[in-house]
Order: C-alpha cells, then sequence, then structure tokens
C-alpha cells in the first residue's frame, strides 16, 4: 500500500506549528465546546496588535463587530448571534493566519437521522436522533417512541400521506420534522408570471407558422373545400397547397383579469394553388387548375384562457371577424353560370382557410405558454431519472400580465437509491402571485416563485431514483491526487452512497438563501494501493454534510445548489474496511478536505427545480431570492432570449483580478492570457469579476477551481475562495452576456496561496 502517511501527518503538524507562531490567540470560544447560548468573542494579541486583523465567523467577515485595543479583541454574544448556525461553527482568524476553532452552538431541538425505511401495509423506519445536549422525548405521529442504546429506533407507522417527528432535548429545546410521503402533490406551490413583453414570443410563434410552409401542409386532408350544384349543374373546389407573405399579429391583455385576451393583426400576400373540378349538366367533367390571390386580411377576436377539470388548459376563440381586401382568380375560361359563384364561393375558402389556422394555432400556442413546465418533461442524470408534473391549477390575467398558478409533484421513475420516508413539508398555503420586478427594481419578461416543499420534495425524488449514488474519476474531479495521505500517482475513485435525502431549509439572510443538510452520507474514496491494480478502499465513513447555500442555474435552466463558504463535516462513523487507519483529527482533517471537492460536483449536477421552457426561448436568470419573512419560498425573475438571437449576438470578454493579493508582478486585471502568479496569504481568496459587455443587461459569471467543474451561473461582483490549500492555483473564469452569449475564451488567473 502506497499511502503517503507523512503528507497527511503534516496537515496537523502545520497546525501546530502555526499555533506556536501565531500573533492571535482565541480565548473564547473553546474548541470542541457546545454552547446553548451565543458565546462571547475574546481574541488576545501576545505579540502586540496585528494590522490588519480579519476575523470570519463561518466564513462572514466579523472584524467590523470586534472591539479591538492593542491587547486584544472582542465581541458580545448578542452581536455574533445572527452569523452563528446550529450546529459546528468556524471561527478564523484568517489575517493573520490562525488555526480554526471550531465549536458548536446548540439553540434547536433534536435532529432524526432516518437510515432505512420499508414499505408494506405499514411503513417501517429505522435512525436515530440526536443533540448535542442530550434527547429528553420523541414522538412520532403523536405517539412516544422508545429509543434504543445511541438513541436509535425501529418504528411502524401507518403509511397515510405524512409523517410528523417531534424530539425535545435537555435544554426544552423543540424541533418538529414533517415529512411529506412521496405520493403527496403540493398544490399550489408554484407561480408563474408573464410580464406584457414576455408575450411576444406568442405573437412570434404564430406569426412564424403562418408565414412557412407548414400552413399549406395544414390543409391536407381538407378537401374538397366547396362542392355544390346549380340547376344540375356542380363543381368542387380543393385547394393543394396556400400560403402568405406577412403576418402581423397583437395581443392584448384585456383589463377584466380573468384571462380574456385581444387579438388583432393582419396577413398579406396571400397564394392559394385550387384545382376547380366542374361536372355540368350537359357536357363533359372538365378540371381547371389555377391560382387565386387575396392583397390583404384584417382580423380580430378574443381569446380566453381558463383552466379546466384535470388541469386541462383550455382556450377559447369567439367573435372572430376576418375582411378579406382584393380577391383575384383566373376565372377567363369559366361558363358564364359559374363566375360569380366561384368567386364568392372562393372568397369564402380563403377566408374559412385563414380563419381556421387562427383558431388552430393560436389556441394552441396559448396553451403551450400555459403549459410552461411539459407535461413530457423526463429529467435524467447519473443514468437516473426522475418526472415534474407541474400542472396548471388557475389563471388570470391582472396588471397587463398573465398570473399562472399550479400545482407539482416530483417523483423518482428509476429505484437504484434508497427509500427515503419523504421531503420535509410546511405547511404555507397557496404560493403568492410572482412578479417579473426584483429587489433590485428590475423588470424581467418572467417572475417565478417556487415553494420549499417543492424544491425537497425534488431533492429527495432525486435520491429515491439514485441521482445521488455517483462515481467520480479525478477526470470529473481534478485535484484528488492532491489530497493529504494519497499517493497521486495511483488512480483514484470517489464513491457517494446517501442513506436518506439532503434538504434545503430556507432563510432570510445574507449569508446565504438556505442551509443545506445532507446526513449519514457514505463517502469513500478508492485507490488502486497495491500490487494488484484494482481499486480498492483507502478511506470510507459515513458523515453528516451541513453548509450555507446558494441557488444558481445550471446550463439545461434548472435550479441548482452552491455551497457558499466551507461545509461543515462530522463524522459519523469510519467504515473499518478503510486501508488507511486514522486518529480521530486525521480522519476529520481527510474529511474536511475531501467533502468540498466532491459534494459541490454532486449537488450542482442535480438540479433543484426545473425552470419554465418556452419553445424557441431560453431563460436569462436574473435574481434569486426568498420571498416571505417565513422563509418558505424563492423568487426568481428572468428574461426570455431567443435562440436565434443568442445564436448571432456578439460574445463579451472576461476579465478577472485578486483583490487581496499580498504581492503582485502584474497589476490590474488579469486577462484569459495572464500566467503570472499573485500570491495570498490566509484561507480565503477574493477574485473581483468584470468584463466586457457588448449588449445590455448585467454579466453572470461561473467559476473553475484546477479544473474542477464549473459552478452554477449567477450575477456576481466577486468570487469567494475558501479553505485552499497552500500552493499554485488556476481560477478559471467565464462570463455570460444577457443574451446568454458566453466568452469563448474566459480568463484566468494565477493564485500562490500561502500560509
Amino acid at each position: 500500500m502506497r499511502i503517503d502517511m507523512s503528507r497527511l501527518f503534516m496537515t496537523v503538524l502545520f497546525a501546530l506549528v502555526l499555533s506556536a507562531c501565531k500573533t492571535v490567540t482565541v480565548s473564547n470560544p473553546v474548541a470542541n465546546q457546545v454552547y446553548t447560548t451565543a458565546p462571547a468573542i475574546q481574541l488576545s494579541f501576545p505579540k502586540g496588535k496585528p494590522e490588519p486583523l480579519v476575523v470570519t465567523l463561518n466564513d462572514r467577515n466579523i472584524t467590523s463587530l470586534l472591539a479591538v485595543t492593542d491587547t486584544g479583541a472582542s465581541a458580545t454574544g448578542a452581536a455574533i448571534t445572527p452569523y452563528l448556525v446550529d450546529g459546528i461553527n468556524f471561527l478564523r482568524v484568517t489575517t493573520p493566519a490562525t488555526p480554526t476553532v471550531k465549536f458548536t452552538y446548540d439553540a434547536t431541538g433534536p435532529m432524526v437521522h432516518i437510515t432505512r425505511v420499508t414499505e408494506g401495509s405499514q411503513l417501517n423506519i429505522q435512525g436515530y436522533v440526536d443533540d448535542p445536549s442530550g434527547v429528553r422525548s420523541v414522538t412520532v405521529n403523536g405517539a412516544s417512541m422508545t429509543l434504543a442504546t445511541g438513541n436509535t429506533f425501529n418504528v411502524n407507522v401507518t403509511n397515510g400521506s405524512y409523517v410528523t417527528f417531534v424530539s425535545t432535548d435537555n435544554n426544552s429545546y423543540v424541533r418538529t420534522q414533517r415529512f411529506a410521503r412521496p405520493n403527496v402533490t403540493a398544490n399550489n406551490s408554484v407561480s408563474l408570471r408573464i410580464n406584457r413583453d414576455g408575450l411576444d414570443f406568442i405573437t412570434d410563434e404564430v406569426e412564424n407558422i403562418l408565414e412557412s410552409s407548414a400552413l399549406g401542409a395544414l390543409l391536407a386532408g381538407q378537401n374538397p373545400m366547396k362542392k355544390e350544384c346549380l340547376l344540375g349543374n356542380c363543381y368542387e373546389i380543393n385547394v393543394n397547397d396556400a400560403s402568405l407573405q406577412n403576418a402581423n399579429l397583437q395581443l392584448n391583455i384585456l383589463p377584466a383579469g380573468d384571462g380574456s385576451l385581444g387579438v388583432s393583426g393582419n396577413m398579406t400576400g396571400i397564394w392559394a394553388d385550387y384545382a376547380l373540378v366542374i361536372d355540368p349538366l350537359i357536357g363533359w367533367t372538365t378540371t381547371i387548375d389555377g391560382e387565386a390571390t387575396a392583397s390583404r386580411a384584417d382580423f380580430s377576436a378574443n381569446a380566453r384562457v381558463t383552466i379546466g377539470t384535470g388541469n386541462r388548459v383550455n382556450v377559447s376563440i369567439s367573435n372572430l371577424s376576418l375582411n378579406l381586401g382584393t380577391l383575384s382568380a383566373n376565372v377567363g375560361i369559366l361558363p358564364d353560370w359559374l363566375v360569380s359563384p366561384f368567386l364568392n364561393a372562393f372568397k369564402f375558402i380563403v377566408e374559412w382557410i385563414l380563419s381556421e389556422q387562427l383558431k388552430q394555432i393560436l389556441p394552441e400556442k396559448l396553451a403551450e405558454m400555459v403549459d410552461a413546465f411539459p407535461s413530457a418533461l423526463l429529467i435524467e442524470i447519473n443514468g437516473s431519472r426522475l418526472k415534474p408534473d407541474i400542472l396548471p391549477s388557475s389563471f388570470s390575467s391582472p396588471s397587463n400580465g398573465l398570473n399562472l398558478g399550479l400545482g407539482a409533484r416530483l417523483y423518482n421513475v428509476t429505484t437504484t437509491g434508497p427509500r427515503v420516508v419523504g421531503s420535509p413539508w410546511k405547511d404555507m398555503g397557496s404560493a403568492p402571485a410572482a412578479s417579473t420586478r426584483s429587489p433590485s427594481g428590475v423588470e424581467r419578461d418572467v417572475g417565478v416563485v417556487v415553494s420549499s416543499n417543492v424544491i425537497n420534495q425534488a431533492l429527495s425524488a432525486a435520491t429515491a431514483s439514485g441521482m445521488l449514488n455517483f462515481s467520480l474519476t479525478e477526470e470529473q474531479i481534478p485535484g484528488l491526487g492532491d489530497l493529504d495521505g494519497v499517493d497521486p500517482s495511483e488512480q483514484l475513485r470517489v464513491r457517494t452512497i446517501p442513506a436518506s435525502a439532503p434538504t434545503l431549509e430556507l432563510i432570510r439572510a445574507e449569508n446565504g438563501l438556505a442551509t443545506f443538510r445532507m446526513h449519514d452520507l457514505y463517502l469513500a474514496l478508492d485507490a488502486t494501493i497495491d500490487s494488484t491494480g484494482q481499486l480498492k478502499l483507502v478511506m470510507g465513513a459515513t458523515i453528516d454534510v451541513e453548509a450555507t447555500a446558494d441557488l444558481g442555474v445550471t446550463a439545461n435552466n434548472a435550479l441548482a445548489i452552491e455551497f457558499v463558504g466551507t461545509p461543515r463535516v462530522r463524522i459519523r462513523d469510519i467504515d473499518d474496511a478503510s486501508a488507511l487507519v486514522l486518529t480521530e483529527a486525521l480522519a476529520q482533517a481527510f474529511m474536511d478536505e475531501l467533502t468540498p471537492m466532491v459534494l459541490p460536483v454532486v449537488m450542482g449536477a442535480v438540479g433543484a427545480f426545473p425552470l419554465p421552457s418556452f419553445e424557441g426561448y431560453s431563460l436569462n436568470v436574473g435574481d434569486i431570492w426568498v420571498t416571505d419573512a417565513s422563509a418558505n419560498y424563492i423568487g426568481i425573475v428572468a428574461d426570455m432570449v431567443k435562440v436565434a438571437t443568442t445564436a448571432s449576438a456578439p460574445a463579451p470578454v472576461t476579465y478577472a483580478s485578486v483583490a487581496n493579493a499580498t504581492t503582485s508582478t502584474t497589476s490590474g486585471l488579469y486577462s484569459a492570457k495572464a500566467a503570472t502568479s499573485v500570491d495570498v496569504s490566509g484561507k480565503v481568496v477574493t477574485i473581483d469579476l468584470d468584463g466586457y459587455n457588448p449588449s445590455e443587461g448585467e454579466l453572470s459569471y461561473r467559476y473553475s477551481v484546477d479544473g474542477a467543474p464549473f459552478s452554477l451561473w449567477k450575477p456576481r461582483k466577486n468570487i469567494k475562495l475558501h479553505g485552499l490549500k497552500a500552493g499554485l492555483h488556476e481560477v478559471t473564469v467565464c462570463s455570460r452576456t444577457a443574451l446568454l452569449v458566453e466568452d469563448p475564451n474566459c480568463a484566468t488567473v494565477s493564485v500562490n496561496v500561502t500560509k
């Protein structure tokens, strides 16, 4: 076995060396201590006041909260309370670099961990209950639950719609965890709004169809268009093809607010190819081929969109009027008895063709708009599939826009993951109407509101489908060979096996949109550690991961999770089959290093929720925020961008510079061609972002560190990278415009992290 134990040992030794030469001492909080009230911060400066001094709590800068003297610094517990998280917290003096102090803040009730679910006539649930201050009692669906050694449990409950645990710790803190079973539909949990500008995509689609060759093809099977007999003389008219040069359509939202729209417009250059079959009373049957044209047709109508039974979208067209301009046809060889009837009949046919196409095409496109989450949508990742059923339940048109309420159920199609008890559920009523205006005041084409219930149901379905059972190589996670304790010459692989689904708890705070939790995850590193050349387990452990999370957008327009700062990792159990036998401290250091490499890749690949789609358009997502004080809903605004526009629009140029560089041989902004590295001291690297934008709107950015998969697309001003190892790192930053055109070159910044 070629495991470099010296490298792993040096990680811990390095922390001890730092401790010996540090210029800041953390007196409080005490490492590994459990606090039930917010602890005060107390720092001392044995070698005098450092300049500069930077202190972070959970990767948020709290230096301004400190009262600083020449001999030390302090902050009250009340001052730092907004920066604390339930569970593990990290206090860091990042400048001058000082070892991290990890402590636990316990201000909530016990957490129920579910490790196994078996379905039958009853639902069997196994797991354990955990709290730093000890567990006093637990109930499930109102019934008291007996805990065994280690606070484990094995309980049967009715296989209904919900399972509710209520747990109390020895400090009388109470936590309620309610789970909705996978068959529960989150009614009225999503709302969608399209403003007046966003309606243009419907008019474009209708105009494109009317102006295309599809108009003629739509006439197939409709002949004869007209068949009539006059005094024993009969004729019929068959239309072989038809087209028009230009179509102009306007949609106006009527003030009734009930989904009624005014439709008007015109068509010009109308042409039809016809065959006239004449069967006279005396003589032979004759066929005359010809063409007819109309200079112009003006039309107006009313359209009404409603949601019927079974979530069916109904679109009715009423009061349709169509006025045809000058009609001409080659009728010179017609018998006298047929000239007038033919012209009248053909005028009727042209009007019928145009009106029928409007009656078919317009409702179809309006229905497609309302069905912004296509019923055929199937999400496939990592060979596993889940199905979103996001169905309209209400439709209205207030304030010159269209509002749609939807119910949602996301369920797994494949079943290669663990069975889940369900997804976290909050009773929150109907989703508020979405707005197309973001908190920053920018008006967009589309607004979406999504409940946390739906996001968690998607995560639960993804887990049960097997999407989170990953096997990843160095190609997918560059840097595995740099792990302390691992020989970089070996072939490496990481495996993730979840016992239960991750959850997202929305928060209204500056440090992120949500708290991400993934408990009882088995994380393993395999390597070819002996002469057999076979992958064998180097280190495996069951861990709990919690992190502050943000939301961004994947390349295929789905919401996904992005970590903000350092994930908090707790080892639950070390696999006895691990070849690397480590002390508790070394094992923790190993998992603290491995987890931030792996989990962002896994969660970034799994879209938490699909965004609406419109044929021929993509979405440029702007702001994403928590909409309500109770932190139940995510708000999203986006602009609709034509795919054709993206294809022809100019690309941006990305610039990136290291904001907190300590030395630099290059000044200003670093372009994609820059290779000169800058030095950064400490555990946080801040990269400021800018770029040349050839079109209107703000740029979005994503980034990759050392060749790892890219982060999510988000409007950003800077990037903060936490916990980078000492040494040289290459950060690639890409931008894209509001028209969704990406910089083909991106920018590269080289950073030498010093400790």
